[in-house]
């Protein structure tokens, strides 16, 4: 799935990156963004932690206006791909489904 090309960006949007540390561990983030109700805004969760070990979940980026006369919706987009592209120029690869499908050896060899 390619978000940076011009197609309408659909929420509820999900990705799964991957990338080795320097010690070796396989390193795993979960990037979300969706409607909050009780926020009345969107919400872009992340979790990130070492495969097979404890995620963490960050805190939560609420977006409830949009700025430079953008829709709330189009900020919401343009800062979930910010944080996708960062995540990418650190290294990290997109997989296709959650980390807990993939096994040890099958994350290994996408990298």
């Amino acid at each position: 799935m390619d978000l940076f090309n011009q197609e309408v960006f659909k929420f509820p949007v999900q990705n799964y990156l991957v990338n080795r540390d320097s010690k070796g561990s396989l390193r795993v983030v979960s990037l979300s963004c969706a409607w909050n109700e009780e926020a009345h805004g969107f919400c872009i969760k992340r979790f990130t932690g070492i495969y097979g070990k404890k995620q963490v979940e960050q805190p939560d980026v609420l977006i409830k206006t949009g700025k430079a006369k953008r829709s709330v919706s189009e900020q919401a987009e343009l800062q979930y791909k910010h944080m996708l592209k960062e995540y990418r120029d650190k290294g990290y690869k997109d997989l296709d489904k959650s980390s807990k499908v993939y096994f040890s050896g099958s994350l290994s060899k996408s990298l």
